[in-house]
Order: C-alpha cells, then structure tokens, then sequence
C-alpha cells in the first residue's frame, strides 16, 4: 500500500482534526504529517474525470483539518513508500515544515472570481467607445472584401477594449480590497466574461470583513458583476509543500556548480551561491547564446542544495520546499 500524503499539521490540535477519518497522523516532534494508506495511482495516467474527483477529495480532506488547527497543503500526488520513508521525509523537511506551519498560523486562502454579469452588454458600451465608432463609420461603405478584414480589425478592437476595461475594473477592485489581505496572487482568466481571479491570504478573524467589503462592491457596480467568493481554504496559492526525491548524481553536480562540499550547511551554500550569481547571471554574459540555460541550471542547483538536508556524496536526498 502506498502512504499519500495530505498535508503537515501542528500536532496541537491534529488528532482531533482525522478524528472519524481513515487518514492518520504521523507525529514528529511539534508536527505531523496526515496521511492516508491506499494502493498506488498513476495519476497521470487516470480520465481527466477521475483525475479531478480525486483532487477534489485531496482538498476536501485538508479543508476539514483546517478547520480544527493550521494546516499546510502538501502537492496533490504525493506519496511513501513505506514508514522508514515517512520519516526521511519528516527528518529532512522538519525545518521547512515547521517553517511553513508558523508562517501559516491563524491564515486562510480566500478566492475571489469576478465576472461580467452580462458580457454583451458590455461588449454593446466598449463599441461605443470614439475609436471604436469612428471605426465603424468609416467602414460603412467598404465592399464586402474590404468589410470582411474590416470585421477582423474590429473585432480586435473591441478585444482590447474588453482587456483594457478589465484591467481597469479590476484594478478597482484591487484597491478597495487591498486592506482587508496581507497577500495576493492574480491568476490566469479561463472564461471570456471573467475580469478578475485572485487569490488572498487573509487573517482568519479578518475573513468577515473581506467579505463585507466584497459585499459593498457589489452594490457598488450596481449588479453590472458577479462576485464569487471561495473559502476559507488551506493557502494552496501561498504555501504548497513539495517532497521529492533527488538522485546522488544530481546532488554531486548541485555541489559542483555552486561550489560547497559535503558537510557545508545552508548558510555556506547561500554565500557560495551569492558569490557565484554575478558569474551566472545573464545580464552578465549577454554575448553567450547558452546564459540563460547556464543560470537555469545554476539557480535548480541552489534550489537542491537548500531544499535537502543531510546532503553527501554517494547518496540521494529528500528535498522539501514551498512552491506557490
């Protein structure tokens, strides 16, 4: 059976967050992973059906843990092989983990999508807009050649507009909030009639306040957007831990680009690395076709060697670390 892994909690509170679950915890010292036993998934390889419920329930298992004490995400798929597994895992990551359960104490993620309530109707005033109508007019009398390149020309116009407009509104929104979260991720728009997606990292006793002033927006814009607010959730967008394993091979060559030895801990990898970054840099090497791809690799090898404890020669490692 392999152990997937959910999430790293305080142990302050953990065993009543799985009570009357089949996850469990795997406690050291201060914290705890929360696991769960099942048989191994390729998830790469499951429908995009499947693949969703799955990740629903990976959530849905972290947001009831939240609710009784702070819990960390840890990125959906991954897993253990066994116990002596888990612990390497608690063992290397303890510092990151411990890390991340303070910084994330008494915080939750609150998502908030904006839509257009009516895309047309706003799409009817962006052409009303003086290019825009100028446009129109003087393509009034153009032969159906000419109209049907003056379409295309237009119909970017009006995209623009849309963009623009979104930016704008967007940015008010922004604003009226930018009190009320400490943090802020903007995210990819996936709809046509979507203006804003944006993640925030708020005080949980701060939550309610958001949402008054979400509430005020909407009188605000007269019904014109449709405000959806998602959460409290675990801070997904702000602090997901990621577990891998890094081959002795790879770790060797992390060492040699960024100049360190066995035994160096991470404040000697930081100045070596510091050291070494004017070299590396692009700006540096702009008459070098490969500067880029150098400093790529340069900048994953600091990133091994931070995120990995116990590092030495001949052997793999465990590297834990925060992606957002």
């Amino acid at each position: 059976m392999a152990k997937h892994l959910y999430c790293v909690v305080s142990r302050d509170g953990g065993d009543a967050a799985v009570s009357g679950d089949c996850a469990y915890l795997v406690p050291y010292r201060d914290i705890a992973l929360v696991v769960k036993e099942s048989s191994p998934i390729n998830y790469a390889s499951l429908p995009k059906d499947i693949l969703v419920r799955h990740l629903a329930n990976h959530q849905s298992l972290i947001e009831g843990i939240m609710k009784e004490c702070t819990a960390v995400p840890i990125k959906f798929g991954t897993s253990a092989m066994d116990d002596g597994e888990l612990l390497e895992i608690l063992e290397s990551g303890y510092p990151c983990f411990k890390n991340a359960i303070d910084s994330m104490a008494g915080k939750v993620e609150v998502d908030l999508i904006a839509l257009w309530n009516d895309l047309d109707s706003t799409l009817r005033e962006l052409g009303e807009r003086d290019e825009i109508r100028r446009f129109k007019e003087e393509i009034a009398t153009a032969s159906r050649e000419e109209l049907r390149e003056a379409a295309i020309e237009l119909g970017k116009m009006v995209r623009v507009a849309l963009e623009e407009e979104n930016g704008r509104v967007g940015n008010e929104i922004l604003f009226a909030l930018k009190e009320h979260h400490l943090e802020q991720r903007i995210r990819e728009h996936f709809d046509d009639r979507m203006l804003l997606n944006v993640a925030f990292l708020v005080e949980s006793e701060k939550k309610n306040a958001l949402d008054e002033q979400i509430e005020g927006l909407d009188k605000r814009y007269c019904g014109r957007i449709n405000f959806r607010v998602i959460g409290p959730l675990p801070p997904h967008s702000f602090n997901t831990l990621e577990i891998c394993r890094i081959g002795a091979g790879e770790i060797e060559e992390a060492m040699n680009i960024i100049g360190v030895v066995p035994g160096d801990d991470k404040d000697e990898v930081r100045k070596a690395y510091r050291k070494q970054l004017r070299k590396y840099h692009p700006d540096n090497n702009s008459g070098d076709p490969d500067a880029q791809m150098i400093f790529e690799k340069f900048s994953r090898a600091y990133k091994i060697l931070t995120g990995c404890s116990n590092l030495a020669f001949g052997k793999d490692a465990i590297m834990v670390r925060v992606v957002e």
